[in-house]
């Protein structure tokens, strides 16, 4: 997977945003997502080319989730998750600890 870059908007310059954000992680996006729906202009920058095709979360939190409902994008977002049923960790082969969790959904 590549990533896209694009150019600012035409009422911006890449030397003249009010709002840099350093990161194109979930919260960075979001971040960048919250502040362009109240009108603020950004531009979020990320030091990886590629897009990881590794998970960086495990859970989204309660909060999190009210916050992505507020903004009209919780659906959207479920939409692509997975529902866990049970996190097991290990530590050099073995088994450390497991967590059932109810399936609320």
């Amino acid at each position: 997977m590549s990533s896209t870059i694009t150019k600012p908007a035409p009422h911006t310059s890449p030397f003249n945003v009010p709002v840099l954000i350093s990161g194109a992680g979930p919260t960075g996006l979001f971040a960048a997502i919250l502040l362009t729906k109240l009108g603020h202009p950004c531009r979020v920058i990320e030091r990886h080319l590629e897009i990881s095709p590794l998970s960086k979360a495990l859970v989204i939190h309660a909060r999190t989730m009210e916050m992505f409902a507020m903004t009209g994008i919780l659906d959207s977002f479920t939409s692509h998750g997975v529902h866990l049923s049970d996190i097991h960790a290990y530590f050099g082969g073995k088994l450390t600890s497991s967590l059932s969790t109810p399936m609320n959904h």
